[in-house]
């Protein structure tokens, strides 16, 4: 029996044998959670990635999940490896310069805001921009309502947190005020900076504050928030598991059926040797600021990010070579913003603008068809290939960028490769 057929089973007679008639609402409840089901040939998949990791996309919209014309005004990539039990929670930057594709709505790509990509098309159209321009493979998401968080936050007892300075807790407190006043509750403003217990509005408001820094400060919050309810979930109990899942719920809509999501939390709580990291994508130092679109980040360059990316999740020894559709989208943000370093891909694309390379300043940190349940954990084959480099604008520019401080790949893990779609170099 493989691992994936041996964490459902075990899952399964969890939620008979402890659950019981709780079961049965958990199963009730699937129409109420329901969203878009993906099917893979819609969302571009690389196909060549080690199945053992599960990559799913996390959105957080304002209002309902189930409004699904609201921009995601978060993006995150929660990737759990089912084998080693490393999870990397990766956010990216909602104003990343990214191209869209086109869809059968949208009937001509752009390059602009990667958090547009959910208003204009859902979690589909938002799932395929992030596979596009980061060489995935997610196939499912979880969208989270502001209630969610609360409700999460609530069940696992509160979270603690360092409000690390006086401007972080002032906006934070605004925040709180705001949601009182719209929403008729009374959270308590907090009185301190240091460490403080939240409450589930509490962490909400200190989740939402971008004003006191920017946006790589408030996701870096958010991923804080979120770590803090994946350590404690790990603690839960059989039932105060189930109460936590039956609070969740309601507050999400999700491609994965609730048989899924369920095998994929007791998977999750059931693996040996549990160490989640975090990061924001584009990385410091790999990113500048620029005027197009309105304010946003350009990657400098995309192909460099995706690179660093890859080598965190997937824990590689050698360099990931990005797909010729990473290039091609990289040179496409070159091409708009002024910044970064071309690599030489011919792109069909001829409203590009200026070719040249620019200086830059550095950037820092301050009806589809149903799959069966899946299992997590596949064998697949592996093969080494070298790194290539690409040319660029000016010249020859290699593809392995110098991993940043805050990505600390660890693990060695055999991935398999594709020359078409996307490269994974790595040893046993």
């Amino acid at each position: 029996m493989s691992l994936g057929k041996k964490i459902l089973a075990v899952v399964l007679s969890a939620l008979l044998l402890v659950v019981g008639s709780g079961a049965v609402y958990l199963f009730n409840i699937r129409s109420s959670i329901s969203g878009a089901s993906i099917d893979d040939k819609d969302v571009s998949v690389n196909k060549y990635l080690n199945h053992d990791i599960v990559n799913i996309a996390l959105f957080g919209v304002d209002g309902r999940p189930d409004v699904e014309g609201n921009r995601s005004d978060t993006i995150m990539i929660a990737s759990v490896n089912f084998k080693t039990g490393k999870t990397v929670l990766t956010s990216i930057q909602r104003d990343t310069i990214a191209r869209i594709p086109k869809n059968s709505t949208i009937k001509k790509e752009s390059y602009t805001k990667i958090n547009a990509a959910y208003s204009y098309g859902g979690p589909e159209l938002a799932i395929k921009t992030i596979n596009e321009n980061f060489d995935l493979n997610v196939t499912d998401y979880v969208t989270i309502s502001f209630q969610c968080m609360i409700d999460s936050v609530n069940a696992v007892g509160g979270v603690n947190i360092n409000i690390e300075s006086d401007s972080i807790l002032k906006y934070t407190n605004k925040y709180i005020n705001d949601y009182n006043r719209l929403n008729n509750t009374h959270a308590k403003t907090l009185t301190h900076t240091g460490k403080n217990h939240l409450n589930g509005i509490q962490a909400l408001a200190y989740s939402r504050n971008r004003y006191s820094d920017n946006d790589f400060g408030r996701t870096e919050r958010q991923r804080k928030v979120f770590n803090q309810i994946f350590k404690k979930m790990t603690k839960l109990n059989s039932l105060k598991l189930a109460n936590l899942i039956t609070k969740i719920y309601p507050n999400i809509r999700t491609s994965m059926s609730t048989t899924e999501l369920s095998t994929l939390l007791r998977g999750y709580m059931q693996m040996k040797n549990k160490k989640m990291t975090d990061q924001h994508v584009p990385y410091d130092n790999y990113y500048a600021f620029v005027n197009y679109e309105g304010s946003s980040i350009a990657p400098k360059t995309l192909v460099d990010n995706v690179t660093l990316m890859h080598q965190s999740i997937y824990g590689t020894k050698k360099a990931y070579t990005p797909s010729d559709t990473v290039n091609e989208i990289s040179d496409g943000i070159v091409r708009r913003t002024g910044v970064g370093t071309l690599t030489g891909t011919t792109s069909a694309d001829s409203s590009s603008g200026s070719s040249s390379t620019s200086t830059y300043s550095s950037g820092s940190s301050s009806s589809t068809t149903r799959r069966s349940t899946r299992s997590y954990s596949s064998n697949y084959s592996t093969r080494s290939t070298t790194p290539s480099t690409s040319s660029s604008a000016n010249g020859t520019r290699a593809t392995t960028p110098t991993p940043p401080s805050t990505t600390s790949p660890s693990e060695s893990e055999s991935t398999s490769t594709s020359t078409s779609t996307g490269t994974e170099t790595a040893t046993e």
